[in-house]
């Protein structure tokens, strides 16, 4: 909740950004709360995203994983790459997250949404409120997919930096992995 909101830029530094969220103070209104302190009884607030990222998260990790065993096995008995197989894991491992994050991009949205909101309920927030308001905002120009386009804001440089991670977390596991079992 931090993170998100002072990427966004509604908190000047974390020690403000803490005592707004935990004050359900929108940030808008006081840049600088006077006299207010972290309140412990809004520790709630800063988990507020957490049910829509645990909502988004495991879809992405079983499609992940999914994808990338699969394309794994396919890699190791195919006579054409099996040669190439250790060069390739990278490669597969992008193509897995990146794959898992352009699928899960809506839910990456609405994760985002939920967490900018200014004000906060002592609820769970109301999702079905949020994917309403994403469908009904108007259209930004350079849209050229209709409502399914908002769902997928950012979705490309989302993308790009989960294939990386995935190249670089997959490739890196299998190597160690593969020298792990040589020491046995």
């Amino acid at each position: 909740m931090v993170k998100q909101q002072m990427q966004a830029g509604l908190h000047p530094n974390l020690y403000q950004a803490v005592v707004n969220i935990t004050n359900n103070v929108d940030p808008s209104e006081a840049v600088r709360p006077s006299g207010l302190r972290v309140r412990v009884g809004g520790l709630p607030h800063l988990f507020s995203g957490m049910p829509i990222m645990l909502i988004r998260e495991i879809p992405f990790s079983v499609i992940q994983m999914s994808l990338y065993e699969s394309l794994k096995f396919f890699v190791n008995k195919s006579e054409k790459y099996s040669e190439y197989f250790y060069y390739l894991l990278p490669l597969l491992g992008a193509i897995s997250g990146g794959c898992s994050a352009f699928l899960t991009t809506p839910l990456d949205v609405i994760k985002t949404r939920i967490m900018l909101q200014r004000k906060r309920t002592h609820r769970l927030p109301n999702i079905r409120s949020i994917v309403r308001e994403i469908a009904t905002e108007p259209s930004r120009p350079g849209d050229r997919f209709g409502t399914v386009q908002k769902f997928f804001r950012g979705g490309s440089a989302r993308v790009l930096w989960i294939s990386l991670g995935g190249s670089i977390f997959f490739g890196s596991y299998e190597f160690v992995k593969s020298k792990l079992a040589l020491t046995q």
